[in-house]
């Protein structure tokens, strides 16, 4: 696969520029309670690797997934024709990524290793068969506000405080409303091509 093309099966555009900057800014933010030091330059690293590996697990699973759809729709799927064993390898090797970059960061509660987990199952069931609940209205809402940022803000700015209850519920609600109004406009954008496979999430403008 070319470079050019393998990019755009990643998607990198739309985890790039809407998703990364937020929060490694959240992160940033997190850590003004700490003394500056190494320490917070290696955790940066590692946090930002950590958000590269795991918006290429989300986008990759997603795309691969959606090849029955896209094909039916007429939309141009990168990974068709692609053999299962790059497919496999490939999540395989985003998943050593993800375990890697988040065991790196020695976080002393266990608790923000549950986001990373919970990030993941939010693509996989969204994405993936038999749960594919991004054909559903109500639970691809849901899953879509949880993945695109909001377990993820909370994750980066909790680092600093080792702690992800208490004054984060203000992020978390804020981020989860955010991902529904980017959620809602996304699927007002792409109504066409859901109709043709079926899906009926629409969101009307009134």
């Amino acid at each position: 696969m070319k470079a050019k093309a393998f990019i755009q099966v990643l998607r990198t555009n739309d985890w790039w520029n809407n998703i990364i900057p937020p929060i490694l800014g959240f992160f940033a933010l997190g850590q003004l309670s700490l003394a500056p030091d190494f320490r917070i330059l290696y955790m940066f690293g590692n946090v930002f690797l950590l958000m590269i590996f795991t918006a290429i697990f989300g986008f990759f699973i997603g795309e691969w997934s959606d090849i029955k759809d896209d094909t039916k729709a007429g939309k141009k799927n990168l990974l068709v024709g692609k053999s299962s064993s790059f497919k496999f390898g490939f999540t395989i090797l985003s998943v050593i990524g993800i375990c890697f970059f988040s065991f790196q960061l020695r976080l002393s509660n266990f608790d923000l290793y549950l986001l990373v987990i919970a990030q993941m199952l939010c693509f996989i069931l969204y994405s993936i068969p038999p749960f594919r609940l991004k054909k559903n209205k109500l639970a691809s809402l849901v899953l879509d506000s949880l993945y695109s940022g909001t377990l993820m803000y909370v994750f980066v700015f909790a680092i600093g405080r080792q702690d992800a209850t208490g004054s984060l519920v203000v992020l978390f609600i804020w981020g989860f409303l955010r991902g529904q109004r980017n959620y809602i406009l996304h699927t007002l954008n792409d109504a066409k091509n859901d109709q043709q496979i079926g899906i009926k999430k629409h969101w009307k403008l009134i």
